[in-house]
């Protein structure tokens, strides 16, 4: 029986260049509601971010975001980790010597970015809508890190592959989406953070189900029992799943047709 719902945003929910959430998940997850099964939404995203997305039905979904780094539970908002500070600064100057990587550095209240970069910062607030503050210093950041990414628009790859050579003994290394790679603590992920919601809920991780496309989503569709991966997901990716979706709206009608 399931008891629980989790999915991915970006490349799950929401395909690659579209902003706005199919309407039909605010209905989906409603009727879920109905049949007492939670809505989890698990992404990279900032939570004020995810909220907004949500809007029509934000509290009535529990949120992990920034990979798992904080995660909301109902209405409470939770660090479950943060960065040891020595790593999180090798990691920023390392990203400064590469002009085409644009460094986002998550706090529990907001995300950070380097002043002068007026197009990135109109990038950041206007089209992917995150509360940002632009600081002339990575080094003054005065509150705990909780993620570093960066998007490259020009040379994503060879970045990657860069980044995960030097740093993967110390920290994961994933793509989100197409054009970012965020930075995760080994001992925080959207997996740890949905461990954290099922236990609050009394629930174990075979009366759950989770959805998602993306390297950042692998210990989630790991830990879950049943876990969907995307069709269009990377082999890479898929392995790690029990199952194939193409949609999730799809597959979540499908199942409450059923009776779950």
């Amino acid at each position: 029986m399931i008891k629980l719902v989790a999915s991915d945003i970006d490349g799950t929910l929401l395909p690659e260049g579209q902003r706005d959430l199919n309407p039909e998940i605010y209905d989906i997850i409603l009727e879920l509601k109905k049949r007492h099964i939670p809505f989890v939404a698990a992404s990279g995203r900032q939570l004020e971010n995810m909220q907004m997305m949500f809007t029509p039905v934000a509290d009535e979904v529990h949120y992990v975001a920034e990979n798992g780094a904080i995660c909301q539970y109902n209405g409470e908002k939770f660090v479950l980790s943060q960065f040891n500070r020595e790593l999180a600064m090798r990691i920023i100057h390392e990203l400064e010597k590469f002009p085409d990587c644009k460094i986002t550095v998550s706090t529990p209240n907001t995300q950070y970015i380097k002043s002068g970069d007026e197009r990135f910062y109109n990038f950041m607030t206007t089209h992917v809508r995150y509360h940002t503050t632009a600081i002339d210093s990575f080094d003054s950041i005065p509150e705990p890190i909780i993620k570093i990414a960066f998007i490259n628009w020009e040379t994503h790859q060879e970045c990657y592959e860069h980044f995960k050579a030097l740093f993967e003994k110390e920290i994961r290394v994933a793509k989100a989406g197409n054009l970012w790679v965020d930075f995760i603590s080994f001992d925080s992920n959207k997996g740890t953070a949905l461990k954290f919601i099922l236990e609050k809920m009394g629930l174990n991780r075979n009366e759950a189900i989770a959805f998602g496309d993306q390297q950042n989503d692998i210990e989630m569709l790991e830990y879950i029992g049943k876990s969907y991966a995307m069709a269009h997901a990377k082999p890479d990716v898929k392995q790690h799943a029990t199952d194939i979706a193409e949609s999730v709206e799809g597959t979540l009608r499908e199942l409450l047709e059923k009776g779950l």
